[in-house]
């Protein structure tokens, strides 16, 4: 059985440097820093390192250079391109399903059989979105063109949705409490810098109410 190494992680590295959409700023800011968390993370929990690592460096990869993908199709998308990879690098069937299996449950999408190491990827690319917020800030207005306050408004419904509504794991929770709060400190000084009603006038997508309800956390 041709099993997972190094070497391969490594190739799968320079794969997604070299085709993830937005990089070097999306993988240097998110992709790369989730992988890291998720391999610290997994050897706590007795996790499989080497497919928490394959998972979080291939998680986004719907999000290719190549393609216009957007987010309820980005991981469709990204476990036919992730499929295609592992199977040209000679990874074994077993090997490759677990890791496509962490693709297809990450973005809180978990059940209640899924394994160990896609709890892993999940909580660790929600962990890497809080505790890198303002590149999410900088992606927004200078990938996306949004407005100051839209971008914001965006930080804001994503920073409550990571940590409040999608890790999956108390012990996530609890060890990144401090990492959070770092994060809502950020977030308070930005949003009191511009006009509240600015801010409504630009909701997120998701989880308005939600989101309004942390701006007035901050704002307080």
């Amino acid at each position: 059985m041709n099993g997972l190494s190094e070497v391969h992680i490594e190739l799968i590295r320079d794969y997604v440097s070299k085709n993830q959409a937005n990089s070097p700023l999306y993988t240097l800011k998110h992709v790369f820093p989730a992988a890291k968390i998720g391999v610290e993370m997994a050897k706590k929990l007795e996790a499989d390192s080497l497919i928490v690592e394959a998972g979080l460096l291939l998680h986004d990869i719907g999000y290719h250079k190549d393609y216009k993908s957007k987010e309820r199709d980005h991981i469709f998308r990204g476990i036919d391109i992730s499929l295609a990879l592992l199977s040209d690098l000679g990874i074994h069937k077993l090997v490759r399903d677990r890791i496509i299996d962490t693709i297809r449950t990450h973005d809180g999408r978990l059940e209640s059989s899924s394994p160990i190491e896609n709890f892993v990827v999940n909580d660790a690319d929600q962990v890497a979105v809080f505790t890198e917020l303002p590149w999410m800030y900088q992606l927004m207005r200078d990938a996306f063109g949004m407005s100051h306050e839209r971008a914001l408004m965006g930080c804001v419904q994503e920073s409550w949705k990571s940590y409040h509504k999608i890790i999956a794991m108390d012990s996530t929770r609890v060890r990144f409490e401090q990492d959070y709060e770092l994060t809502k400190k950020w977030l308070r000084t930005q949003v009191q810098r511009v006009n509240v009603d600015a801010l409504r006038d630009n909701p997120p997508k998701e989880n308005v109410e939600e989101a309004y309800k942390f701006l007035d956390e901050l704002l307080k």
